[in-house]
């Protein structure tokens, strides 16, 4: 039972999570791109994982499964997806939340205990991200997220490489300040 409250509120913080970002879906401006990129679900993952340090690989799948889960019963309550489709985005994106909340889980217990590779490895994630997608709307590759340039674009992706750059920063600080530490795998 001393398990099953905090596995309870990373499902409910992950639910609540997913139908925000279904709600920001197809907005025009900053909202829209944000809810479009992978950062904040990543991110979503390493801090349950970090509040949850008990079972942090479970908790951070969980918040993930959870919130894929409640985006696709929001917009099939919609009526923008059904069938077949939402099954298979059901199934493909909920087996790669629970392959991310395990990582990113296990990566923000690291990160609570000091070690210096996991704020680095997720700042470097955000920040190959936003490259991605502004090398690719630069060269006409969108990811059907119609890049061209717009500045809420730039003002996400400048923001989430910031982020990554300051994530990666701290873990070369950690690095060099002190030895790494061995971290504590449990969950």
């Amino acid at each position: 039972m001393r398990r099953a409250a905090p596995l309870g509120l990373a499902i409910l913080v992950g639910a609540l999570f997913g139908a925000a970002i279904r709600l920001g879906d197809g907005r025009d401006g900053v909202i829209g791109w944000l809810v479009d990129l992978a950062g904040p679900w990543l991110v979503l993952g390493v801090v349950v994982g970090a509040a949850i340090p008990t079972l942090p690989a479970s908790a951070g799948a969980l918040a993930l499964a959870a919130g894929v889960a409640a985006k696709f019963a929001l917009q099939a309550a919609q009526g923008d997806i059904g069938g077949v489709d939402l099954v298979v985005r059901l199934l493909g994106w909920g087996a790669a939340a629970v392959a991310v909340g395990v990582l990113a889980g296990r990566a923000g217990l690291a990160a609570r205990q000091g070690v210096a590779w996991a704020p680095w490895l997720v700042g470097l994630a955000l920040a190959l991200e936003a490259l991605v997608v502004v090398v690719s709307g630069e060269r006409g590759w969108s990811l059907d997220a119609a890049y061209a340039g717009q500045e809420a674009a730039r003002a996400v992706l400048a923001g989430e490489l910031a982020v990554g750059a300051l994530a990666m920063a701290a873990g070369l600080w950690r690095l060099v300040r002190r030895p790494p530490a061995e971290p504590d795998w449990p969950g």
